[in-house]
């Protein structure tokens, strides 16, 4: 028997018998998202990202890694979006702060380090 469970209730488990029991709660109480299964146990996110993370935890044999090009950098990320965040720390620090001289790659950690003024 098949079992299909609603990631975005996490940590409370629904799961449904059939698919479109699931399909049609997460319309209903979580709008009308896009739908993203997993080939490996049918069960369904809302994004990619946290199928990503699903796929990598519970199906290692699919994981994608996105290695980083630099030579000598040894990262590896789970995520496209950690891999490409992780790209800015190779180039020059793009976000200043104009009360001191610290600089940051990202606009959050400038806003973040604007705060301690």
């Amino acid at each position: 028997m098949n079992q299909h469970q609603c990631e975005i209730c996490l940590p409370v488990i629904k799961i449904y018998k059939k698919r479109d029991g699931l399909t049609e709660h997460i319309r209903l109480k979580h709008g009308n998202r896009s739908v993203v299964r997993c080939d490996s146990c049918n069960i369904e996110f809302v994004n990619n990202q946290s199928y990503n993370t699903h796929r990598n935890k519970y199906h290692p044999e699919h994981r994608v890694e996105y290695p980083c090009d630099v030579e000598g950098c040894d990262f590896v990320f789970d995520t496209k979006s950690g891999f490409d965040s992780h790209k800015k720390t190779h180039e020059e620090p793009k976000f200043c702060c104009d009360q001191c001289s610290n600089k940051y790659y990202h606009k959050t950690s400038l806003t973040k380090h604007k705060k301690t003024h």
